[in-house]
């Protein structure tokens, strides 16, 4: 899958959430105004909409989805304002199956043609039939059919989100320990686990916010409906903790797309020395430079017997990069001639910005040095693109 493709994913995924949280953050203001009904009709309605654009109208461009989306939640609004009792029939037959609807469009998104496909199918089947005995509960609710209270009426809603709150636990009880593994961790092995690390913070978080929040919203409305009592502070609560899980999430997603980012750096590395486009040691390059001063150094024939009978210091004396201040340095930039960086920091240049960190120039080539104890140095290696 190339790159804008999974970006144009990831997008709608991204979407698909924010509409879900919107939606229940708009049931909780819904609770603090007394009018449930109207809110969940409205919202389950603008739902219905978005799916039908994305699912079922067959159209090409983005700019008409758009228009088209929009387009009909603006007749939603115009029609809540007269025709209040229509939303509501039309919220209480359709809501489960466009949640459904988008849901299932979330999850295939992020899974691959495999086997686990056949299980996903199986699950998704389950949580139709869940929900669609949950719809008949709630309908015979309304009609003055069952007589159960608001509570027992949800009692399918509270298996589930029990059931994702245990798994909750157990994702938090299993991120803990991941997280104190990780201090007995070298530097070098935590960088390399950085991505899973954080990629299972962000899962964490998400099923989060589709658990601990639903569940005390459900609670909220039971208590109000049964009891004719709103609790204040629990849609408060739950309004404040969607808005921290949403900054927490986009901060989490854009360390995980940092940490890609540098493994691919690290998988481009062996690359740059074993493509055909690159040339190491050959005739034009110089074999030795001299050091000016920690970032500046210049191009010198000085005889090999010199350098020779200079012993050279160890790799542990070496100065660390003057980017990342991390790894050791021991790469010069060319033709300016600056250096002090490691081979992850001179890659990132030659492959992504493609000019000096200091002056700017244009870099063509970077060499890799090996020190010595006087102001010359010894040329190693060269990864030079074309």
């Amino acid at each position: 899958m190339d790159e804008q493709r999974q970006n144009k994913i990831i997008l709608k995924i991204l979407v698909k959430q924010a509409l879900i949280q919107q939606y229940l953050i708009n049931i909780n203001v819904c609770c603090l105004l007394n009018d449930y009904f109207y809110t969940i009709a409205l919202n389950g309605l603008a739902i219905i909409f978005i799916a039908f654009v994305y699912h079922i109208v067959p159209l090409k461009s983005s700019k008409i989805k758009y228009i088209v989306e929009y387009s009909l939640l603006a007749g939603v609004q115009i029609l809540a304002i007269f025709m209040k009792d229509l939303l509501i029939y039309l919220a209480s037959s359709l809501l489960g199956l466009s949640i459904l609807s988008v849901l299932f469009k979330i999850c295939r998104t992020q899974l691959n043609v495999d086997q686990s496909l056949g299980l996903f199918k199986l699950c998704v089947g389950m949580l139709k039939c869940f929900l669609s005995l949950q719809l008949l509960f709630l309908s015979l609710h309304l009609n003055s059919v069952l007589p159960w209270s608001w509570m027992q009426i949800f009692v399918i809603l509270w298996f589930i989100l029990v059931c994702g709150l245990l798994f909750q636990i157990c994702m938090i009880l299993n991120l803990l320990y991941k997280t104190l593994k990780r201090f007995n961790y070298s530097l070098e092995r935590r960088n390399s686990t950085n991505l899973k690390y954080y990629g299972g913070i962000w899962y964490t978080i998400q099923l989060h916010c589709l658990t601990f929040n639903p569940f005390f919203t459900l609670l909220n409305f039971c208590l109000t409906m049964d009891q004719n009592f709103t609790m204040i502070y629990l849609p408060i609560m739950c309004i404040i903790g969607w808005v921290v899980m949403m900054i927490v999430s986009f901060i989490i997603r854009k360390e995980v797309k940092q940490q890609q980012y540098y493994q691919q750096i690290n998988n481009m590395i062996p690359q740059v020395g074993t493509s055909e486009n690159e040339v190491f040691m050959n005739e034009g390059i110089p074999k030795y430079l001299m050091k000016i001063s920690s970032t500046y150094f210049q191009q010198t024939d000085k005889p090999f017997e010199i350098l020779s009978t200079s012993p050279r210091k160890s790799n542990d004396a070496d100065m660390k990069c003057l980017i990342c201040f991390e790894n050791e340095s021991g790469y010069v930039l060319m033709n300016c001639g600056h250096g002090g960086l490691c081979l992850k920091c001179a890659s990132n240049l030659l492959l992504k910005n493609k000019e000096c960190y200091l002056c700017r120039q244009p870099i063509m080539k970077v060499f890799q040095i090996q020190k010595n104890n006087f102001n010359f140095v010894e040329v190693i290696g060269i990864i030079e693109t074309q």
